[in-house]
């Protein structure tokens, strides 16, 4: 698959080993086991972040602490483009750290692309994707042969997860490459063109 860390280098390209970008992309998928109403998925970003943050941070510790503080603050967004937010506000704390941006900017970043994600998620994830599986599915699902049924449930799993687990690693990357400017990036892979289309898929595949 398209690796989201090739290509030009940036002059502000921010990098962290293969093994801590696996390592926030695996922790990312409790981002909501410690959900709360305070501040929603702060704990599960935070853990996700801690040991990358840790280790950008190893040059200058004395700012560790003020960037565990920031990936505490309040955050919620949907969770397949959390890690997006996750790599963004990793290449932010090293510029921080650098003096080549302000604390209130990741703020500021982390505010503005929360809510427009969560409603992309939503729309593409839960209104779209989900339905398009399902109907993908849906023929072994209604055979009474167990195998078939079986067959079908993988099928919804391959096909749903296929794109989640791709949009949690692919954003990851582009938050880490590309920081506050990663927005543009991530969009790209989501055209709306493309939502008519899988509305006439799924009105197919229902017969309708």
């Amino acid at each position: 698959g398209a690796d989201p860390l090739q290509g030009e280098v940036r002059p502000n390209r921010i990098m962290i080993s293969r093994f801590l970008m696996v390592d926030v992309f695996a922790k990312s998928f409790l981002i909501q086991a410690a959900w709360n109403p305070e501040r929603m998925q702060n704990v599960g970003f935070l853990f996700s972040v801690r040991r990358a943050l840790k280790n950008i941070l190893k040059d200058h510790p004395e700012k560790f602490d003020a960037a565990v503080a920031r990936a505490s603050s309040f955050f919620n967004t949907h969770p397949y483009f959390a890690p997006a937010v996750m790599g963004m506000a990793i290449h932010m704390e090293e510029k921080i750290a650098r003096g080549e941006a302000a604390p209130e900017n990741l703020e500021s970043a982390k505010s503005s692309l929360s809510a427009p994600l969560n409603a992309l998620g939503s729309l593409w994830f839960w209104d779209h994707l989900k339905l398009l599986a399902f109907l993908a599915a849906l023929p072994l699902l209604i055979l009474r042969d167990p195998r078939a049924i079986v067959a079908g449930a993988l099928l919804f799993f391959a096909v749903f997860n296929f794109f989640h687990i791709r949009t949690r690693w692919i954003g990851l990357g582009l938050g880490l490459r590309y920081g506050e400017s990663m927005a543009p990036h991530l969009l790209r892979l989501f055209p709306s063109r493309f939502l008519p289309a899988f509305r006439r898929i799924a009105a197919f595949l229902l017969g309708t």
